[in-house]
């Protein structure tokens, strides 16, 4: 998992080292992101050598993270800085914070805490209730802020909980009918024009080739130009004549696939099937309800983001503005992510059971 995470972070810098060739506003980005891997290593460890059990016996410490990072994203949303279109960023100096990313996790806790003791009635409305709420309350503030990419992501965390813990299939069903319905809402009375735009470029990016349809065109474009072994490194012809936004953040993948082709792509995915099998396996070795439903959270997350940035880059999905994880520039994000992959290793180390899971009888319940 750890060797999966630092190959993801070397493609993420040798990105930013890339565009640095051409403008040196991104060399101060590398050493910023390199600083950020650092600390990133550096709090995943420190996080698995703690007992993860704190969390699971301690209410009022979940209750506390998740309040804490409730309160930093109506900070951003009512004074922070508006960057890229989105006011969900605190600035400290120099560097800019995103709680956004920290409720993705405290909300995965949460949620793992509230279903530990009540996972045999998961099929009891008050309980899908009430553990929506915990993800409907930041997905309202994201929702204002606006960042529509976080909506979607604490929504998949609670029903990829739920979905695992249990859940039957009528209220599945329900689920999905009631899912449909707020997704309606939000495109009649949440999203701003340029969001219904990014989504109607998606089925005809025909029609504003030159605007909404832009960005997904031009990430098409450079994926097409690596071929199967791409241009080389540092011939990222699309980002280094300015033709590919965001070439650091949102399409990095595309950015990545012309330098390095189709089998480098194939092999960026690979590290992250890698990586998503590592957790899969805690999953599966869990012998309690809370780590089960931490490390199924966490997969869930990184799983969305990986698919939702990659099909974002090849034209399967519209531009929302979710980063791929380790890859993408961004030190919140980093940190929240090693923060998770701590979380998962903490319980691996913690449950010495799971070292020897063909001795071990899994069960779904506690």
């Amino acid at each position: 998992m750890v060797a999966s995470a630092t190959g993801l972070t070397i493609f993420g810098l040798v990105n930013l080292s890339t565009l640095a060739a051409t403008e040196s506003g991104y060399l101060l980005l590398f050493w910023k992101q390199l600083g950020f891997v650092a600390a990133g290593f550096g709090l995943m460890a420190l996080i698995a050598f703690l007992d993860y059990r704190v969390l699971r016996l301690r209410s009022e410490v979940v209750l506390a993270v998740w309040a804490m990072t409730l309160l930093l994203m109506i900070a951003a949303l009512i004074s922070g800085a508006r960057i890229r279109g989105v006011a969900s960023w605190l600035v400290v100096g120099p560097v800019s914070f995103g709680p956004v990313e920290f409720a993705k996790l405290a909300l995965i806790i949460i949620l793992a805490k509230y279903f530990a003791s009540r996972a045999e009635e998961l099929a009891a409305p008050r309980h899908l209730f009430w553990s929506g709420l915990y993800a409907l309350v930041p997905a309202i503030i994201a929702l204002m802020q606006p960042d529509f990419g976080a909506v979607i992501l604490f929504g998949a965390v609670w029903f990829g909980i739920v979905l695992v813990l249990g859940l039957p299939l009528k209220r599945f069903l329900v689920l999905i009918s009631i899912g449909a319905v707020a997704l309606i809402f939000i495109w009649s009375f949440a999203l701003l024009p340029y969001q219904q735009e990014r989504v109607a470029a998606f089925f005809h990016p025909e029609q504003d080739p030159l605007g909404a349809s832009w960005q997904a065109q031009q990430a098409l474009v450079a994926v097409g130009n690596g071929g199967w072994f791409g241009r080389g490194f540092t011939e990222t012809l699309q980002a280094r004549l300015g033709m590919l936004p965001e070439s650091a953040t949102d399409f990095v993948f595309a950015a990545l696939t012309e330098q390095f082709g189709f089998i480098g792509g194939l092999f960026l995915i690979f590290l992250i099937g890698m990586l998503l099998w590592r957790i899969l396996r805690v999953v599966l070795q869990s012998t309690n309800n809370f780590s089960r439903a931490c490390a199924v959270g966490i997969f869930v997350l990184l799983f969305s983001e990986a698919a939702i940035n990659i099909a974002m880059n090849i034209g399967l999905f519209p531009v929302t503005g979710i980063p791929l994880p380790f890859v993408s520039y961004g030190g919140s994000h980093l940190l929240a992510t090693f923060l998770m992959l701590g979380l998962v290793e903490s319980i691996r180390l913690h449950q010495p059971q799971m070292l020897r899971p063909q001795t071990h009888e899994l069960s779904l319940w506690e």
